[in-house]
């Protein structure tokens, strides 16, 4: 019976130009150690960056016979469990990633649910679905990112300490940020003095760099490394002075942060896994190169848009604290209905137990090989990088000689 396997699957893969190349990156690794790719099918000058567990038609997973996974589940819906079935129909509501980031991403910034409803009805061929697209990065390696606008008073203290950047605000928005002005009111003043504007920052980012280079404390700390990084990628862009009105977090692996829609944010390095929900409509500030914005539909970097899409709240709290559920794990639940992820750590020759869900759920072998067993005593042979998907209501065992890490990924509890 359909309920009773796990299913191992196939994986899609995403070759964009800011993926790490070849070897460098983990997508490439886990190709190869799952066996999904052989060692001379490697180029060592593509970019693999990214690998994707789930049913999103773009690059949807696939069973071992080559059925997708979505016309499975639509063939076997019982699997899904009832609860996902009545919230989110006969599909899965969230979607897993692996990236490796060898180059910065864009600014970006995701629209609330109502907010894709209206962009879609006006233009389906811009905004491709009406659904939001929160997220959720788990770093697998030291990783960067950019999420939420700083404090109004970090972004002044940046203001008076850096000449350059005080410059590309401009004597307004300075007055605004010194004021007695709500929060929103003076972040938005910023966004809208660097985003806004149709002036050229080159010669000011210019100056920034020969001046931290003189000053190597400055240039050798992780903001004026992570500006350099930025200003190499993207010379000129209004978004490598968005790094003074934006958070930036340094994640260990294993530590997340959550974005929810409206969240300016870009993933500057390292490698991660990506859990979110399956919309695809995103628009983009800043970090965007000449000949990437040609292939964009106008209307997603449309400033009037955006002014309308973008939170100018400041955010301070994008890290996701972890919880233990029942079996030990630690549990990510950022507040949002269409996922949450278990992170099982297996020790060395220790049987490690996994409940049942109510709704299925996708595994991802981070690290470690070992063996799978379902209550029929079918036993399934796992490696890094392979994924499988496991029925609703379906417990299972997991053991590994030299201990495993074991990412499982569900439906959300109801917001």
């Amino acid at each position: 019976m359909a309920g009773t396997k796990i299913i191992e699957l196939d994986l899609g893969i995403q070759t964009y130009n800011w993926g790490k190349k070849g070897l460098a990156s983990e997508v490439c690794k886990y190709l190869l150690s799952s066996g999904q790719t052989r060692q001379d099918q490697i180029e060592d000058n593509l970019s693999y960056a990214e690998l994707w567990v789930g049913t999103h038609k773009k690059y949807p997973s696939l069973l071992k016979d080559g059925t997708m996974l979505g016309e499975y589940l639509k063939n076997h819906p019982e699997v899904l469990g009832e609860d996902n079935l009545k919230r989110f129909g006969e599909k899965l509501p969230f979607l897993l990633k692996v990236l490796s980031i060898g180059h910065p991403l864009q600014l970006q910034i995701h629209p609330t649910k109502n907010e894709a409803k209206e962009l879609h009805k006006k233009n389906p061929t811009a905004f491709l679905d009406d659904n939001h697209k929160p997220e959720m990065a788990v770093a697998l390696t030291p990783f960067t990112a950019l999420c939420g606008f700083r404090d109004p008073s970090e972004i002044l203290m940046f203001a008076l300490e850096i000449e350059e950047f005080a410059e590309a605000l401009g004597k307004a928005a300075i007055v605004v940020l010194q004021s007695q002005a709500d929060d929103n009111t003076k972040i938005r003043a910023c966004y809208d003095s660097i985003f806004r504007t149709k002036g050229s920052f080159l010669e000011l980012q210019k100056d920034l760099i020969r001046r931290l280079k003189e000053d190597k404390e400055l240039y050798d700390n992780y903001i004026g490394s992570i500006f350099k990084e930025l200003y190499n990628a993207f010379p000129g862009d209004p978004g490598c002075f968005g790094l003074y009105l934006l958070n930036v977090f340094k994640l260990i692996p294993g530590e997340a942060i959550w974005v929810p829609a409206g969240e300016i944010h870009a993933y500057v390095s390292g490698d991660c896994i990506e859990v979110l929900s399956c919309g695809d409509n995103v628009l983009f500030c800043g970090l965007v190169h000449p000949e990437d914005v040609a292939h964009f539909p106008l209307e997603l970097t449309d400033p009037e848009i955006l002014a309308e899409i973008v939170n100018f709240s400041p955010n301070t709290d994008a890290k996701v604290s972890s919880i233990q559920d029942s079996d030990g794990n630690n549990c990510l639940e950022p507040p949002v209905a269409e996922f949450r992820l278990v992170q099982i750590k297996v020790q060395p020759r220790i049987t490690r137990k996994a409940s049942s869900f109510s709704s299925c759920s996708t595994l991802f072998i981070v690290e470690g090989f070992g063996v799978l067993t379902n209550k029929t005593e079918e036993m399934l042979p796992f490696l890094p990088g392979q994924a499988f998907f496991v029925p609703a209501g379906l417990a299972f065992q997991i053991t590994s000689e030299e201990g495993a890490m074991v990412y499982r990924t569900t439906m959300g509890k109801p917001i």
